[in-house]
């Protein structure tokens, strides 16, 4: 098993590989089934659930992750050199900026953590609950897009408006939740028991990938996307008048999805921005690739749900493209 699985693993969610079958049941869904309690007065914009049966909350997170890794690789399935215009590679970045996007929702989800809209159904099963266990006192709870983190430890599910930035749309807001997950994983690794240089390694690729997505504000992959989709900086649109040589290498770096996320590198410099963009996007799917993979061979209650699901698709994939293979 790769160096990075073994380091990542201690942070899947306690019990998702255990997850068989093919849960259909969203998050979203999950809240109107009332599987928990509410112990602590809720507030406007963040609540706690204690929850009493973990089994329907994990289908609900597998379902999810199930879900947004098969989003990517089927968007990644798209991304394809054109023969005719071989400086065009516009499209390449938006699809290849997705299918990141969504293989990042995969890795919280795997991580016990969602990027969720909840509307007023969702809200409204909540403020029924809270006020029958006596903690709503009139409390309003504020629709909208919320981070539900579930600690094992104590069997509660965090949910908390995200409001940062105030004027962020859902995709910058998701990429702030998702640096602060993987940074906090780097210095969980870095800090436990033991010191390795294998452990050094996979500590410190994370922490390149979050150092890529930005310090202050961790939306640069969606800041590319809207630059290249609404602006059209770059050179990736014809006439490809700022085209940089370059740009012809990209296709080949996001091949290396397929590989060990500890053999990509991200270009620090900033002389190619682009570059920069194509390997931090290729990281985060390698990781999700990784952690399906892993996950799935860890399943002792029958088929894992990646089987039926995430690996499903690659195999139909393979089928009539065998390029995109990857070993599952």
């Amino acid at each position: 098993m790769p160096v990075f699985s073994n380091y990542i693993r201690q942070f899947w969610m306690p019990g998702i590989n255990e997850i068989s079958g093919n849960p259909e049941i969203k998050l979203q869904a999950w809240f109107a089934l009332s599987k928990y309690q509410i112990y602590k007065q809720v507030e406007a914009t963040s609540f706690e659930l204690t929850v009493s049966e973990l089994n329907h909350l994990l289908k609900a997170f597998a379902c999810d992750s199930n879900r947004m890794a098969m989003a990517s690789f089927e968007t990644l399935l798209g991304i394809t050199k054109s023969d005719f215009l071989p400086k065009s590679t516009a499209w390449f970045i938006i699809q290849l900026y997705y299918s990141a996007f969504y293989a990042a929702h995969a890795i919280l989800r795997f991580t016990g953590v969602s990027c969720t809209q909840l509307e007023s159904n969702e809200i409204s099963t909540v403020e029924k609950l809270a006020d029958i266990y006596g903690a709503l006192h009139n409390v309003h709870i504020s629709s909208g897009f919320y981070k539900c983190h579930f600690e094992g430890n104590t069997s509660v599910l965090r949910c908390s408006k995200l409001d940062f930035p105030r004027s962020g749309s859902s995709h910058e807001k998701m990429w702030n939740v998702f640096r602060s997950q993987m940074s906090m994983i780097s210095n969980e690794i870095l800090s436990g028991q033991g010191l390795s240089t294998e452990k050094q390694l996979v500590a410190t690729k994370i922490s390149e990938l979050c150092q890529a997505l930005g310090t202050t504000n961790s939306n640069w992959l969606s800041h590319v996307r809207n630059l290249t989709t609404y602006r059209h900086e770059y050179g990736v649109w014809f006439p490809y008048s700022n085209s940089k040589k370059y740009y012809e290498r990209l296709h080949d770096l996001v091949d290396k999805w397929k590989d060990d996320p500890l053999s990509i590198n991200i270009w620090s410099s900033s002389d190619r921005e682009l570059q920069k963009f194509t390997e931090t996007c290729t990281l985060i799917i390698s990781i999700c690739r990784d952690m399906v993979i892993d996950m799935s061979s860890r399943c002792t209650t029958g088929k894992s749900f990646h089987k039926l699901g995430t690996l499903s698709l690659v195999k139909q994939i393979n089928r009539n493209k065998p390029d995109f293979s990857f070993n599952c």
